[in-house]
């Protein structure tokens, strides 16, 4: 408020954590006013994009993150036979993927 000279004022809507496709239909619908999210070709026809970097140009970089409790698992490993053995997964609604 104080550099734009405008009155605004922040209200949290609690949502279920929900894809960029329903966040499209959510700001198209007028449930909410304005949402982060990655951007796609699709989503510029129907949305208004602001260009904003949240993250410093750093939302490509991945993170491992691992469950509560199997920090010993990974303590454990010495070769690239025993990180073989292990599942990973990427989720699905990154900017890497369509969703």
């Amino acid at each position: 408020m104080n550099n734009s000279g405008l009155d605004y004022s922040l209200e949290k809507v609690q949502l279920d954590t929900v894809t960029a496709n329903r966040n499209t239909r959510n700001l198209v619908s007028g449930l909410y006013d304005v949402n982060w999210m990655h951007t796609s070709k699709e989503r510029e026809q129907v949305l208004l994009p602001i260009r904003i970097s949240l993250f410093k140009q750093l939302t490509g970089w991945r993170l491992m993150m691992l469950s509560k409790g199997s920090q010993q698992t990974f303590d454990s490993l010495t070769n690239v036979a025993d990180i073989k053995q292990l599942v990973g997964r990427q989720g699905t609604t990154g900017p890497t993927t369509r969703s």
